[in-house]
C-alpha cells in the first residue's frame, strides 16, 4: 500500500484559490504546479538523466544516510509508525464514513 504526506512549512504563505477566476488562469497554475512536481520527481529518481538534472539526490540521502550513525534506522522506523498510524486513521475515516458519523 503507498502513503503520501505532506507537511507545510509555517512560514510559507498559503495559496489563495480564489484567484483562479478562470479557465485559463486554472490551466496556467496547473501548468506550473505540474512543472514543480515533474522537476521534484526528475532531480530524486535514481534514473535520472544527468544532462537535464545534473546531480543525484538519492546519491546524496545515501550518502548523508550511511554516514550518520543510527539514522538508517530512526528513518526506517519512524517511516512504518507513520504508515501504520495512517492505515489507522484510514480504517477509522472508512469505519465513520459507513456509520454515516458526520466528518467535518
Amino acid at each position: 500500500m503507498n502513503y503520501y504526506f505532506h507537511e507545510k512549512s509555517p512560514y510559507q504563505e498559503d495559496f489563495d484559490y480564489t484567484q483562479l477566476t478562470s479557465a485559463g488562469k486554472l490551466n496556467t497554475a496547473a501548468a506550473y504546479l505540474g512543472q514543480a512536481l515533474a522537476s521534484a520527481h526528475a532531480i530524486s529518481d535514481q534514473d535520472y538523466n544527468s544532462s537535464i538534472v545534473t546531480y543525484s539526490i538519492d546519491k546524496q540521502v545515501t550518502d548523508a544516510i550511511t554516514s550518520t550513525s543510527g539514522l538508517e534506522s530512526e528513518i526506517s522506523s519512524f517511516a512504518f509508525s507513520y504508515a501504520a498510524q495512517v492505515n489507522l486513521d484510514w480504517q477509522s475515516f472508512v469505519s465513520a464514513y459507513k456509520a454515516g458519523t458526520p466528518l467535518y
